[in-house]
């Protein structure tokens, strides 16, 4: 058998170049980890929590500024939601961190739009540890606070039609609903499911407010691509509406005449026994005054 002693000696050339190619890099990801580590471990005391949130506990304007809530509201729901953030096992007990920094951190998040990354580094966590942050948080805040958004019964509902026709002289009117497009980075593969008529990459959130502006229905994830009158539709509200399964009250009289309780929307909607909308003037025509003074009142709610 007949041997290439310059074959072998190449290859044992371009073995000994990777493996220093090789060990380079390692070294270089491990000192670029090392460095990481060290930043991370300043968390509890160099942290934005650490440095700042006392201060800002002080400081009720620039507190609300960055958690859209005041101190008394954060430290009711921080009470709410710590037994569900508490960890199974502490396995670093000097270096764990605790309910209230999760909440601080997934709220700023939350309030300010700012990136995963930027509100991670201020707070000395790493990003996929925050990403899991987050997904824990709002696990934990809808366990917490699902009783302040209860179900639709008939009680639920006259009581916001007495609030609606109080507030804003409209009678019968049990929320209003609207859609809203929330950015997004697309999903890979995603094609144009999430691009919306505004031209960017969105989730689209569907919620009913109350007269007192409070959420009294949430719907979140559907495509941007889809109008808010398709969002609507497969919505669980929008089903329930279509078969007649949502626990209306009976209908209430006004002026001589029973009516139904409704919900109301902007021109995007389905008109419906249940949902209704503005008037909409006919092509270089004026609406009757009676119609405007409807379009009026149902604006003031909306």
């Amino acid at each position: 058998m007949f041997i290439d002693s310059d074959s072998d000696s190449d290859l044992e050339d371009a073995i000994l170049l990777y493996s220093a190619v090789l060990a380079e890099s390692i070294k270089k990801q491990k000192k670029k980890r090392q460095n990481k580590s060290i930043y991370l471990k300043k968390r509890q005391k160099s942290g934005r929590f650490a440095r700042d949130f006392q201060d800002l506990i002080k400081d009720p304007i620039r507190f609300y500024e960055n958690f859209h809530m005041d101190v008394i509201t954060f430290q009711r729901i921080l009470s709410m939601v710590t037994p569900y953030l508490k960890p199974k096992k502490m396995t670093r007990p000097t270096d764990g961190i605790s309910p209230n920094q999760k909440l601080a951190a997934v709220l700023e998040y939350f309030a300010c739009g700012s990136l995963q990354r930027h509100i991670a580094s201020v707070y000395r966590i790493s990003k996929q540890h925050f990403g899991k942050i987050i997904d824990e948080v709002s696990i934990a805040l809808i366990s917490a606070l699902n009783e302040y958004i209860p179900p639709y019964d008939a009680n639920v509902m006259i009581n916001a039609a007495n609030d609606f026709n109080y507030q804003w002289n409209f009678p019968n009117c049990v929320g209003s609903i609207d859609g809203k497009h929330i950015a997004i980075k697309c999903p890979p593969k995603a094609g144009s499911m999430f691009f919306n008529y505004k031209g960017y990459h969105s989730i689209v959130l569907l919620a009913v407010a109350d007269a007192k502006y409070k959420f009294s229905y949430i719907d979140v994830g559907a495509y941007g691509s889809e109008g808010d009158a398709g969002v609507f539709s497969s919505s669980k509200l929008g089903k329930a509406m279509a078969n007649e399964s949502l626990p209306f009250p009976p209908d209430a009289k006004i002026h001589d005449k029973r009516l139904p309780f409704f919900f109301v929307g902007d021109d995007a909607f389905p008109l419906g026994k249940r949902l209704i909308k503005p008037y909409v003037p006919k092509r270089n025509q004026m609406l009757e005054p009676d119609k405007t003074i409807f379009n009026y009142r149902m604006v003031l709610p909306c």
